[in-house]
C-alpha cells in the first residue's frame, strides 16, 4: 500500500499538484516502516514544499527532482549533469544538493567524493548522516564517517 501511495506521490508531483502529492507521500510514511521508502518521501516533500515556496515568490525553479529519478534508474553520470547546471543557475550547495551528489558520486565508485559531499551535507544538516545509513548506496561511506 505504501509503495502505490508512493507512486500516486509521484506521478502528482509530475503533475505539479504539490499538495495532493504531500498527502500522498505523507500517508506512504505512516503506512510504512520502510526507512529507505520513509527517506524518498521526505526528499519529495521538500521538493513540493520548494516548489509550493517557490510559486508564492516567483523564484527560479530548483529542480531536483529530476536528478532524483535519474539516481533511482542508476544514471549518476546524468544525474551529476542535472545537479551541476543546478549549482550554475542557483550557486546554492545546500544539504539536498550535496546529499544527491554524494549518492551519484557512491554510485560511480568514487567514494572519495562521495565522502566528501556526504561531509558537506552534513554541516549543512547533521542528522543527514543517519538517512545516508539507510541509503543502500551510501550506507558503507556513512558508517565509515561514524567509524563503524
Amino acid at each position: 500500500m505504501a509503495l502505490i501511495l508512493y507512486e500516486e506521490g509521484l506521478n502528482l508531483f509530475a503533475k505539479k499538484d504539490y499538495k495532493k502529492a504531500i498527502d500522498k507521500f505523507n500517508k506512504s510514511i505512516e503506512s510504512t516502516n520502510d526507512l529507505q521508502l520513509i527517506s524518498k518521501c521526505k526528499s519529495y516533500i521538500a521538493l513540493c514544499n520548494e516548489r509550493l515556496q517557490e510559486k508564492k515568490s516567483n523564484k527560479k525553479k530548483v529542480d531536483y527532482g529530476y536528478a532524483v529519478f535519474l539516481i533511482n534508474n542508476g544514471q549518476f553520470g546524468e544525474a551529476k549533469k542535472v545537479l551541476d547546471e543546478i549549482f550554475k543557475t542557483n550557486k546554492n550547495r545546500n544539504e539536498t544538493y550535496l546529499y544527491l551528489y554524494a549518492i551519484a558520486e557512491a554510485g560511480e565508485n568514487n567514494e572519495i567524493n562521495a565522502e566528501k559531499h556526504l561531509k558537506k551535507a552534513m554541516a549543512n544538516n547533521p542528522s543527514i548522516i543517519y538517512i545516508a545509513v539507510k541509503d543502500q548506496i551510501l550506507k558503507p561511506i556513512a558508517l565509515k564517517i561514524l567509524g563503524k
